[in-house]
């Protein structure tokens, strides 16, 4: 997997700004490749396209993670959101207050240390899948958002995620063909 997180100034800052998606249904630019976020410690992996306004409600919850400060998942997700997966073996359901007070207000003690990365995103019409990749400790959590573009806004619905603990077995992969 190519890291692309960047330098704040680098050449690499450069965004590229694409026209191709100028229909009401898609935002009129997209960024493609690396981004640099670094007070977030997020990038977009290589190839990857997103719409600017796609991008604008997972940099918030990129910015959430990376100040504790729950006032970002406000803004990132809708207010009917569902955060989901398995904690400590049991799955969780929680709706957007239950996620936010997971949160401290302030940033974790490594968080210098951890990094987020866009790893996929596809857009059809008003709604959105993205995934993103985030690298916090001992931990790779892989999180899966379904996006609603409502009234113009890009949010997330709804997250799914699998917390991935290096040296400790989780559940096996599995492959459908």
């Amino acid at each position: 997997m190519q890291d692309s997180r960047l330098s704040h100034g680098s050449t690499a800052d450069t965004i590229v700004t694409m026209s191709n998606h100028d229909t009401d249904d898609h935002p009129s630019s997209t960024r493609n490749g690396p981004v640099s976020e670094p007070e977030h410690g997020l990038g977009v992996a290589a190839g990857v396209d997103v719409p600017d306004a796609v991008l604008a409600p997972l940099v918030a919850y990129a910015a959430g993670h990376a100040t504790g400060d729950p006032a970002h998942f406000h803004e990132a997700f809708l207010p009917t959101a569902h955060v989901e997966g398995l904690r400590d073996g049991r799955f969780v359901s929680w709706d957007l207050a239950a996620y936010c007070a997971n949160f401290t207000g302030s940033p974790a003690a490594d968080e210098s240390s951890r990094r987020r990365r866009i790893e996929h995103v596809a857009v059809t019409g008003t709604v959105g899948t993205a995934t993103m990749t985030l690298q916090h400790g001992p931990h790779t959590f892989t999180d899966v958002f379904l996006l609603v573009c409502d009234d113009g806004a890009w949010r997330i619905a709804n997250k799914v995620y699998h917390r991935d603990r290096r040296g400790v077995t989780s559940a096996p992969s599995v492959t459908v063909t």
